[in-house]
């Protein structure tokens, strides 16, 4: 399952047995998908600090890469 977080951030959702892993991401261009943080949820609500990792490094690459 995949849903739109805030801004550039997306996650998708991934369920094996009795546990959910959940992976942010966002499209940096047409043809090219940056990971930023991947955690296994464990409450009802994605946690704000995990979304605040994910929007960090999201900022940290674009930085370096000299993006928007």
């Amino acid at each position: 399952m995949v849903r739109h977080i805030e801004g550039r951030l997306w996650e998708l959702r991934r369920e094996s047995n009795t546990n959910i892993y959940r992976l942010f991401y966002c499209f940096v261009s047409r043809r090219r998908i940056l990971f930023l943080h991947g955690f296994q949820k464990k409450t009802q609500k994605t946690p704000r600090q995990e979304i605040g990792t994910a929007v960090r490094r999201l900022e940290d690459f674009l930085r370096r890469e000299g993006g928007e």
